[in-house]
């Protein structure tokens, strides 16, 4: 019986060590996250790189419909010749049609990489008004709170730390992945 009780008290303390751990952990991740949402050298550098893309993406996309449309024109010129007196009507401009089907495909690739790029300046410019960001910040010091509060429902602990790790990659994802 007296190992029994040595080998809970060691089940408890390796719990309770776990616990710490995990607190800490949580702990860190909401602290770094109420200091970064604060700070906007993350969303300042991710703003400049979204425009950059932003740009490229574009320009882009504009020269390969300039590009399409200018061997679309070449497409439709033709040749008439009479050699030996025998009326023809040449069309060189069709070999070029495999590179215009490329060069539009390329364009709709473009379109699309510029759109999402748009998509996700809005919904940074959005996660990083004044609104929001105290809105993660509070959420983050109630779930801090919580986190350390012996007598907190355990439903409610965790619901706020998922909660909490959700809006933290809400709020960094886009301009992390943008600064990388």
């Amino acid at each position: 019986f007296g190992e029994y009780n040595m080998n809970m008290n060691m089940n408890m303390n390796m719990n309770m060590n776990k616990s710490l751990w995990v607190k800490l952990v949580i702990s860190f991740v909401l602290l770094t996250g109420l200091v970064l949402s604060g700070t906007q050298s993350i969303d300042k550098s991710g703003e400049k790189a979204i425009d950059q893309s932003l740009e490229i993406a574009f320009t882009a996309f504009a020269t390969a419909r300039v590009l399409n449309a200018g061997i679309s024109i070449l497409q439709g010129t033709q040749v008439s010749v009479t050699p030996l007196g025998i009326g023809m009507i040449l069309a060189p401009g069709e070999a070029l049609d495999p590179v215009n089907d490329l060069i539009e495909r390329f364009s709709w690739v473009m379109f699309a990489s510029t759109s999402s790029i748009a998509i996700q300046k809005v919904f940074m410019e959005m996660l990083t008004t004044g609104g929001f960001v105290a809105f993660f910040q509070l959420i983050f010091l109630l779930a801090l709170v919580v986190t350390w509060l012996p007598k907190s429902p355990p439903r409610v602990k965790c619901f706020l730390v998922k909660v909490s790790i959700v809006l933290v990659l809400l709020r960094f994802t886009v301009p992390i992945i943008f600064t990388l």
